[in-house]
């Protein structure tokens, strides 16, 4: 069974010439931007964290496994040392500023994966960072689904009132038993002040939410229409497809693509077969990778 992630969905939506490279041709950048970079590690480093912790080590064992994942990518690392450098001092102050979370955190899930079946053939799904049961205070017995963002500046309330993601996930949640209500933005402030340091309430802001029902319910039947038309796509010819997906040619959206010089070499009608093979390599798919990659803040 194929899976449609929740990014695939959003690449095509935001352009199918963009989905078409990275799905249907399978390419993905060998070289990643830095913001991308620091977006995959930070992650790790997280997951590493949660994972330790919910498998019953204490903080400060889970601390040392997730900053030596990030001294680990230092010493094999040929560039962006200062990025990493800044981004395990960063995770460290995370730590030291969340560390009484897990006095009132039950944790249900790290990085794990959830699909909904479309066809016999495709599936919908979706891999959470974090899945959680409020044990103290407010919320108490609810489970929140997270999802961590690595963020030059923290989103405003439009950005975060039209993000479906945490309505795809609860919904996708719920059909597998979970009682989620709420969901959490978990950012991280990557960017720094030379005249005077942030302090924490600027560096590090959660945002709790429980979207309406409707809302839920409609954003998750228009992610299934798309995952439908993704899945004609793949039924179709690649070379039809390859010549009737179109592009969006939008400033905005094409400034963060990774695939925005292969496709104006071709639109030029110059051959793109040594680009493809010289600076891009099969994708192999994984889910935090295309999250990455598909959103908008890293990208």
């Amino acid at each position: 069974m194929r899976v449609i992630s929740n990014s695939e969905v959003s690449a095509y939506l935001t352009c199918e010439r963009k989905h078409y490279y990275s799905f249907i041709l399978d390419l993905a950048p060998k070289v990643l931007s830095q913001s991308l970079a620091r977006g995959l590690l930070g992650h790790e480093i997280l997951a590493s964290y949660y994972e330790a912790i919910s498998a019953g080590s204490s903080e400060a064992t889970a601390r040392k496994i997730a900053i030596n994942i990030g001294e680990i990518q230092m010493l094999e690392a040929e560039t962006d040392l200062t990025m990493i450098a800044d981004l395990i001092n960063l995770c460290k102050r995370y730590f030291d500023r969340h560390v009484r979370d897990l006095d009132s955190w039950e944790i249900l899930g790290v990085e794990k994966s959830f699909t909904v079946p479309i066809t016999d053939d495709y599936a919908y799904g979706m891999r959470l960072d974090l899945l959680v049961k409020i044990a103290a205070g407010q919320f108490l017995g609810e489970e929140v689904v997270i999802d961590h963002k690595f963020v030059y500046n923290f989103w405003n309330q439009d950005k975060v009132n039209l993000n479906s993601q945490i309505p795809k996930y609860i919904a996708t949640l719920r059909h597998h038993g979970y009682n989620v209500q709420r969901g959490m933005f978990n950012q991280i402030r990557w960017r720094d002040r030379k005249s005077a340091p942030y302090s924490d309430e600027e560096k590090f802001n959660r945002y709790p939410f429980r979207p309406a029902p409707q809302k839920i319910r409609r954003v998750f039947e228009e992610q299934i229409r798309a995952a439908e038309r993704i899945i004609e796509r793949y039924e179709d010819d690649p070379v039809r497809v390859g010549k009737q997906s179109l592009r969006v040619l939008n400033p905005v959206i094409c400034d963060t693509c990774p695939f925005k010089f292969i496709c104006d070499t071709d639109l030029n009608g110059d051959d793109t077969t040594l680009m493809m093979q010289t600076e891009f390599t099969t994708n192999q798919y994984n889910a935090t990778y295309q999250d990455m990659v598909f959103n908008d803040e890293l990208a």
